[in-house]
């Protein structure tokens, strides 16, 4: 109690509301404080990797959201990573949406941030179609943003389109990733990308998508440029330059590479939270 508040011939009225007024702001050894800041709401996470890629991927990633208190998933889709035993002819777009609405369904996810990193733009906006109820944001990472009736080799470039089309006439199911040096990350993410990268199911790649709009019907829409791999590639803008002009959609430019969970790690996850 401030004794200067007191005149010496204060009443025992006055000194007694003085008393109660210091005890009511006295926080106590162990008790919170009604005037804290309220922590960040909690988050539901589902991230799907990009390409050539699993859960694998953002390992980093989910120890960091998971520390501070977000639930997170990660799925690997069917034919791709620890679940690349599975790659087979049948494996195409469908599967892989099917693959994260169950997922949605059998956890009961709510308003769940879905997270699209490049050919996982079609899964996204697969998904949507079919759980859009589940789904509170989206965040595209230098993803494919689809249009009705186009398939993620639609979007690709002529001499990949190539590659994929002898492959398919040779009854191949899955396109070998790129060497990691293409993705210009440091020596320690380019080695474990290296060992860990396996083939993309080709259905994945030519099946086209169908879509009503759900997408543009989600509440919180927003695209990520990863500039610093993006900038020059007609194929990787040409979806962002869409993103900005559709509207409902909020727009990013990062210096990032490719694959930022993997060589930034702590300043990709704050990313996200940002765009959640």
């Amino acid at each position: 109690m401030n004794q200067r508040l007191l005149s010496p011939h204060a009443s025992r009225r006055q000194i007694g509301a003085a008393l109660l007024a210091t005890a009511a702001a006295t926080v106590l050894p162990g008790c919170a404080s009604t005037a804290t800041t309220a922590p960040a709401p909690r988050k539901t996470f589902v991230l799907l990797a990009p390409g050539w890629a699993g859960a694998w991927v953002y390992r980093d990633t989910i120890a960091q959201l998971r520390a501070q208190g977000h639930t997170v998933y990660a799925p690997t889709l069917t034919g791709l990573a620890d679940r690349s035993h599975l790659r087979t002819a049948q494996v195409n777009l469908d599967t892989h949406i099917r693959d994260v609405v169950d997922l949605l369904k059998w956890e009961d996810l709510k308003d769940v941030v879905l997270v699209g990193h490049s050919t996982t733009g079609a899964v996204v906006a697969g998904v949507a179609e079919q759980a859009l109820p589940r789904i509170g944001s989206v965040v595209m990472l230098n993803a494919y943003l689809h249009e009705d009736g186009r398939s993620v080799f639609d979007y690709m470039s002529a001499r990949v389109q190539a590659d994929i089309t002898a492959r398919l006439a040779k009854g191949e199911t899955g396109l070998p990733p790129p060497p990691a040096s293409y993705y210009a990350m440091p020596p320690a993410p380019t080695a474990r990308a290296q060992a860990l990268l396996s083939p993309q199911p080709l259905g994945a790649m030519t099946q086209k998508v169908k879509l009503t709009g759900a997408l543009e019907r989600v509440p919180k829409k927003t695209y990520v440029m990863l500039a610093t791999f993006a900038r020059g590639k007609d194929f990787e803008t040409v979806h962002y330059r869409r993103a900005q002009s559709l509207p409902g959609w909020t727009t990013r430019e990062v210096e990032m590479g490719h694959l930022p969970m993997l060589d930034q790690p702590e300043a990709f996850t704050r990313l996200l939270l940002s765009v959640a």
